[in-house]
C-alpha cells in the first residue's frame, strides 16, 4: 500500500482533511505532518513503523514522497 501511494503520488497536493477522509484519523499529528501506524513484515519479524506525510507550510498540501520510519 505504501509503495503504491509513493509511486503513484496519490496523496501529493491533497490537504490534511482530504487525506484523513481517505485514510481515517492519523495516529500521530503535528503542525506540518501526520502519521499512521503500519506494520512492516520480513520473513522473521513484524514491527510497527509509521507512514509519515509532510505538508508544505505555505499551501498546507501534502508533499511527496510519503516516508516510512520506525
Amino acid at each position: 500500500m505504501i509503495a503504491d501511494l509513493k509511486t503513484r503520488q496519490l496523496l501529493t497536493g491533497k490537504s490534511k482533511e482530504e487525506i484523513e477522509n481517505l485514510l481515517g484519523e492519523p495516529d500521530y499529528r503535528d503542525a506540518n505532518w501526520i502519521a499512521y501506524k503500519v506494520n512492516a513484515i520480513s520473513r522473521r519479524y513484524i514491527w510497527e513503523c509509521r507512514m509519515e506525510i509532510t505538508f508544505d507550510p505555505q499551501t498546507e498540501t501534502a508533499l511527496n514522497p510519503v516516508a516510512v520510519s520506525d
